[in-house]
């Protein structure tokens, strides 16, 4: 098995389009970690799944690194069974240690929905002309249907890995699992907000730009980010409740904020009722968990898993009142900031954030300060941090930025100064240092006033001065022993939950507030259901009109039964390679309706620069006229931010092929100026309904001469070449994941996957698996995933299907083991 795994990951890396000697060596590389790593990397190859992420710049589309990647795993970990071994193995742990075992119902349930999705795969292939499948292959053609079950196929190969570590290294599996599901989280938001920085800058507004992070899926429409991130969440929030270690709370805590901004910025209404009922399910089983554990049932073998659930003696003494001054505190902050960001925008949002967060590191006042030196502490302080807001002002009169440094010199001074009172050491704790912390406190707290102005000029003084001011009482009442005793008591974990929800509180607010993107979206969702609704009944026409209620359509098919049902004024936009006897080509079809430019299929391709006087060169052949645009834009994907443009009429003829030479022009103003410069993509398209044109021989070069495009001749068949109509997903996909599975696999494939999903969540509710430290999360995943799937395909992905299919299998077959005894002393 790890020779077959190994030739066929082989054999795929040899015909790489962009090389076969880094993907042979990645190949290996993958195989000698999973056969050294047998028993984490199961779980640890989770968290790579956003790096294989190559189809824009090979064109791959059913095929892609993600098969390399698996296959490559599949290798290692069966080479690890078959040995040799240089160390020995650990013992294969008895049937009672054994935190994954699968029964009866559920592997015959399981086994039945992958014969389910083979029959479709073979009926989809053979709807689409039969096995002569392309690595290039479109949406119409047969590659597709195996694109729609490689999932579950991968999942099959990887099955016997989980379970042989689970067998011999029980205590392994759970912190892997959620390591692996962690970091996944983590680089998945990490991809999406770095595109957002690189795009679109800070403010929290998708409506004009949809983002895709490393999911080129989406170049169909697909909500692939959000389906990976609401399957990931539930696991980041479980390492934050888990972790007791500061630097473990303060990594998983980042990966959770990282995941709920990035969720925040591809906001919509069905990614928030997803993640309500996600997170109201963890909640409840992780509470119900905690009772049960916290009444007597001892804590399961899975306490291997860091961390561990308090028994009533664990319990800590009350700290109401230092939770609920925490709680006035956050709920100040926001009022203060709701009231700032009409005229101060995202800056005021953001550093009352920051200054609220400064307030909550603040330690105790110093031990021999008396009430009255407290409050001159605080009056002196106060009085030079306006001396220095007044300088701070007269410098920004005539530059700007200024605010903005000495807001962050004022926000690190303070956070030094919090430290070194901490530690208790002469002079840092004296009445003087306690007046110098206020001092720079509210030095921070008055140049959010001035950031503002420098934004919206003098009105900001009129609206901003009293919530301000009555921010600043704040410092008093938190360094106060009498008031401030139960603030002051708490400890790093409790602040530091302050700090991340503030943070989170403040990305929410600069959303939802007017203006923020979040009204605009909601609308432009609503206006999508009439649309939604048509679709899905014409879906359910072309059941009935062919009686596939049973077993489906076929895997794979949709494109090609929406374009071939679709009346002949609305048929959908295609493309097409073809090897004609004059050589290969390619042939392009708008769609017979009306487009806007956003909802154009195009054909991309990545090149490396766009140099001054740009010049396309083809062939074409058409029966009419046509009106073709090629642009140069930067983009990361799919969405541009600038463009070089232009249109081009084509008089072509039918007869025979025409060469033209087309100016784009340009000055090199979109060239490419470091590492975070946006990428630069090639694009054609057909710009009036109805047109089709057939091309070759494409050649794109500046006024250096040096070629720009690969596979311009098209000789490799599409490689390079990547298709995209991310604003018109309707001829792509069907837009619900029930529908999806009842059109491809028919009633019996539906009914099987309901009843897998159903068998989980009881498992992890009610069942033997309810007292896994991993179950209020990994029946929190799978319902979300659910509430997502109803408005979303989401498995036109292989690697969101690979997860969800991993995450219930997990569900199917994990449990809570019994607790591990201590050995009886022996008789005397």
């Amino acid at each position: 098995m790890a020779l077959a795994c190994l030739a066929a990951a082989l054999g795929l890396a040899v015909q790489h389009p962009l090389g076969a000697g880094p993907a042979v060596a990645g190949v290996l590389t993958v195989s000698l970690l999973a056969r050294y790593f047998w028993i984490l990397w199961p779980a640890w190859m989770l968290a790579l799944l956003p790096l294989a992420a190559g189809a824009p710049w090979t064109g791959w589309l059913w095929l892609g690194e993600w098969d390399l990647w698996v296959l490559a795993s599949a290798a290692g970990g069966y080479a690890a069974i078959s040995g040799p071994h240089r160390q020995p193995l650990p013992a294969v742990q008895p049937p009672w240690r054994r935190e994954l075992r699968w029964r009866s119902a559920a592997w015959v349930s399981g086994l039945a929905l992958l014969v389910s999705l083979c029959l479709a795969a073979e009926l989809g292939i053979q709807d689409a002309g039969g096995w002569a499948l392309g690595l290039y292959d479109t949406p119409h053609e047969p590659g597709m249907a195996l694109r729609s079950v490689k999932a579950a196929l991968a999942m099959g190969l990887m099955l016997p890995l989980w379970l042989r570590s689970a067998r011999r290294a029980p205590q392994a599996l759970t912190p892997a699992l959620l390591l692996g599901v962690g970091a996944l989280a983590a680089l998945s938001a990490a991809g999406v907000l770095i595109e957002h920085l690189r795009y679109q800058g800070w403010q929290l507004s998708a409506l004009d730009y949809e983002l895709s992070g490393a999911y080129w899926e989406a170049h169909f429409g697909a909500a692939v980010a959000p389906a990976m991130l609401v399957l990931c969440l539930p696991f980041a929030v479980l390492a934050v409740m888990r972790r007791r270690s500061p630097l473990g709370f303060v990594v998983s805590s980042g990966a959770l904020i990282l995941s709920l901004l990035a969720l925040l910025a591809l906001w919509s209404a069905k990614v928030g009722l997803a993640l309500v009922a996600s997170s109201g399910l963890m909640a409840y089983l992780s509470w119900r968990q905690r009772q049960m554990l916290r009444s007597g049932v001892s804590d399961p073998a899975s306490s291997w898993f860091p961390g561990k659930v308090p028994t009533d003696a664990d319990r800590p003494a009350s700290r109401g009142p230092a939770f609920a001054a925490l709680a006035l505190l956050c709920l100040l902050g926001g009022a203060v900031a709701w009231r700032l960001q009409p005229l101060g925008g995202s800056r005021a949002v953001w550093g009352i954030a920051v200054v609220v967060m400064l307030l909550m590191l603040q330690p105790g006042p110093s031990a021999q300060a008396t009430q009255k030196q407290r409050g001159l502490s605080f009056a002196l302080g106060g009085l030079v941090a306006l001396a220095l807001v007044g300088l701070t002002l007269l410098i920004a009169e005539g530059l700007p930025r200024v605010s903005y440094l000495a807001f962050a010199l004022a926000s690190g001074l303070s956070l030094l100064l919090a430290r070194w009172t901490r530690r208790g050491q002469a002079p840092w704790n004296s009445p003087l240092a306690d007046a110098l912390r206020a001092m720079v406190w509210l030095w921070a707290l008055g140049l959010v006033a001035v950031m503002s102005w420098t934004w919206a000029g003098e009105a900001v003084w009129a609206w901003a001065w009293w919530p301000l001011l009555v921010l600043a009482l704040a410092w008093p009442l938190s360094q106060d022993r009498s008031l401030g005793g139960a603030f002051i008591d708490l400890g790093w974990r409790s602040r530091l939950a302050g700090v991340m929800a503030l943070l989170l509180g403040a990305a929410a607010l600069s959303f939802a507030a007017p203006g923020g993107g979040m009204g605009a979206l909601a609308r432009w969702g609503e206006s999508h259901w009439p649309k939604r609704l048509q679709h899905w009944g014409e879906a359910l026409d072309v059941l009935e009109h062919r009686q596939a209620w049973g077993f489906g359509v076929g895997a794979g098919r949709f494109a090609a039964l929406y374009q071939a049902n679709a009346p002949l004024d609305m048929q959908p936009p295609d493309y097409r390679w073809r090897h004609a006897p004059d050589g290969p080509l390619l042939r392009l079809a708008a769609g017979t309706h009306s487009l806007a430019a956003s909802e154009w299929l195009r054909l991309n391709q990545h090149i490396a620069a766009a140099p001054p006087d740009l010049r396309l060169r083809l062939q074409a052949r058409a029966a009419e006229p046509v009106s073709l645009r090629a642009e140069v834009c930067q983009k990361h994907l799919f969405e541009p931010i600038a463009c070089r443009s232009q249109d081009f009429a084509l008089a072509t003829s039918a007869q025979g092929w025409r060469t033209f030479d087309l100016p784009l022009g340009g000055s090199g103003e979109l060239e490419r100026s470091g590492p975070w410069s946006p990428g630069l993509v090639f694009s054609l398209a057909l710009t009036q309904p109805g047109q089709r044109v057939d091309l070759r021989a494409l050649s794109l070069q500046g006024r250096d001469g040096v070629e720009l495009l690969r596979n311009g001749d098209l000789a490799q068949d599409l490689a390079h070449w990547f298709p995209s109509a991310h604003r018109n997903p309707w001829p792509w996909q069907l837009q619900s994941l029930p529908l999806h599975v009842l059109l491809e696999q028919g009633a019996v494939g539906l009914a099987l996957g309901a009843w897998l999903l159903t068998l989980a969540l009881a498992r992890l509710g009610f069942g033997s698996a309810r007292l896994h430290p991993l179950a209020p999360a990994l029946a929190a995943s799978l319902l979300g995933f659910a509430v997502l799937g109803l408005t979303e395909t989401l498995v036109d992905s292989g690697r969101v299907a690979f997860l969800a299919l991993t995450l219930l299998a997990l569900g199917l077959g994990l449990r809570a083991t019994p607790p591990v005894q201590p050995a009886p002393a022996p008789a005397l």
